[in-house]
């Protein structure tokens, strides 16, 4: 009798999160560019303080496309930011204050909950060094495609990658 209790909870369990992961969709809504080279004529035009490699500040957002309340749990996340480039994937976690610090969050049907938050996208890495000297167009045009953010909730089993940047903007 306990173990098709245990068996019967793992399974409604289970079936929940996966259907939060269903209702829940994360996009990015832009993306603001800094910090980076553009190299014309071989002139290089630079901000004064790009020795760290392009930034990227990201605006997202998390919509409930469901017909019911969905809940998250912002302070028990981790949020990522990923892109390929070669075949390899890279990794740098993002904190999204003041997001991060907030216990619950309760998503009404088709509501959204914004966040951002940046990083320098090559700063440990061995790209910073190999791209530096040319500019980081060619890179940045590789890389852009395929930047995800991640949002997940270990405790709740909830992962939810971005599937759509709806705007990038060069910042001067």
């Amino acid at each position: 009798m306990t173990q098709k209790f245990s068996t019967c909870f793992l399974v409604i369990l289970l079936i929940s999160v996966i259907n939060v992961n269903a209702q829940v969709k994360l996009s990015i809504s832009e993306i603001v560019l800094s910090n980076y080279k553009i190299i014309s004529n071989k002139n290089i035009v630079s901000n004064k303080h790009d020795t760290d490699g392009p930034y990227a500040l990201i605006y997202c957002k998390l919509t409930n496309e469901s017909n019911s309340n969905v809940i998250l749990n912002p302070s028990s996340s981790n949020i990522y930011l990923t892109y390929n480039l070669k075949g390899v994937t890279y990794k740098k976690e993002l904190i999204a204050m003041p997001f991060v610090d907030q216990n619950k969050i309760c998503l009404r049907e088709k509501e959204e909950a914004s966040f951002s938050a940046g990083d320098h996208l090559l700063l440990s890495t061995s790209l910073l060094a190999e791209y530096e000297n040319v500019g980081f167009n060619e890179i940045l045009l590789q890389i852009l495609p395929t930047i995800r953010v991640v949002y997940n909730e270990e405790d709740n089993g909830l992962s939810i990658s971005s599937d759509l940047i709806e705007k990038v903007t060069l910042k001067k």
